[in-house]
């Protein structure tokens, strides 16, 4: 969660809400406790909110204090605590924010959801550095409330050797850390991560999708969670393979133990299979591949298998261009259906 913080884009700032659904019977008693992630701070701070049943309750991220004073903003990991069941995503917007720090008329808005548990192994199947004006940095989360140290695993595109391993990273209690940029990966990467607990646990990871105009300049926002259990088929319910999302990437990553071929399956509207089914073979252990051009001129779903049957991780990407691959200037997406 972030408040107030700085792109570097024509003044524009970023800042994240949690958005709270109480799923219970009764009133439920929440409370949401702050910690700061960026560097040696060690700040905390806690909301507490009545929400009544089927109620919804909004924190906002200018709530959070400045704990980065010289930018006037924070950078956060929370824990939310309740006497009901909650539903919880966080939502984050971009734009020209008001003198207090809001962003009334925001311009990209990415979301994702809050976890309701850990794991030893987190998948995120799609990373990223400067790769035709995009980053995708990770973060990563103790869920636990002592120290945890892990590892990230980079693997580029079809590769089944890491390209850079970020050793013996130690976090405090529930706070979390950012890895934007992380010293040795490469300009122009494209590919996979994976978070693995050396000691303690568990984890939780996200990732985040930025556009700039340069590595300072950055305005775009777009967001999912990490991938801990996969299945041996997957559902993808939206495939647009034309405008006006000209350019859409299916990144599916290899969660088992050993190489599998993994074949995308297109349907239409009225269930008839579209085309020929897309097999990628080779997909290592760890490693991701790539389904770009091989995407049918369709809107319709598709449904992925691999063989030998691993669990597998899928995202699917929609980018929207100005005419070349290089252009690209919007992007949306979603975790498939497990």
């Amino acid at each position: 969660m972030v408040e107030n913080w700085l792109t570097g884009h024509s003044s524009w700032r970023q800042t994240t809400d949690l958005i709270i659904q109480n799923t219970g019977t009764q009133q439920a008693s929440v409370t949401v406790t702050f910690y700061d992630s960026w560097g040696g701070y060690s700040g905390s701070h806690q909301e507490t909110r009545t929400i009544p049943a089927n109620g919804q309750e909004t924190i906002l991220g200018t709530e959070l204090p400045n704990w980065e004073s010289a930018w006037q903003a924070s950078l956060a990991s929370a824990v939310i605590e309740s006497d009901q069941p909650v539903a919880v995503i966080a939502e984050t917007k971009t734009g020209v924010a008001s003198g207090g720090g809001t962003i009334p008329y925001p311009r990209l808005l990415g979301s994702y959801r809050a976890f309701t548990s850990g794991a030893d192994e987190v998948y995120m199947p799609v990373a990223a550095r400067e790769y035709y004006n995009y980053d995708s940095s990770l973060q990563v989360q103790n869920a636990r409330n002592s120290t945890t140290t892990f590892r990230i695993k980079y693997y580029r595109l079809g590769e089944s050797s890491p390209v850079l391993t970020l050793n013996n990273l130690t976090v405090g209690a529930y706070r979390a850390m950012n890895f934007w940029h992380p010293t040795g990966l490469p300009v122009d990467f494209l590919g996979s991560a994976v978070v693995e607990v050396i000691s303690g646990g568990p984890v939780v990871a996200m990732a985040q999708y930025d556009l700039f105009d340069t590595a300072q300049s950055r305005y775009g926002v777009n967001q999912y969670e990490g991938v801990t259990a996969g299945t041996r088929s997957e559902f993808l319910p939206h495939v647009q393979g034309s405008s006006p999302w000209d350019w859409t990437g299916i990144p599916a990553q290899n969660m088992g133990d050993s190489t599998t071929a993994v074949t995308l399956r297109f349907y239409q509207e009225s269930g008839a299979q579209y085309g020929d089914p897309e097999t990628k073979t080779n997909v290592y252990p760890e490693s991701a591949v790539l389904y770009r051009s091989e995407i049918a001129a369709i809107s319709g779903s598709a449904v992925t298998s691999s063989s030998p049957v691993e669990p597998i991780a899928l995202m699917v990407n929609f980018d929207r261009s100005s005419g070349t691959w290089t252009n690209r200037d919007r992007m949306m997406g979603y975790g498939a259906v497990r």
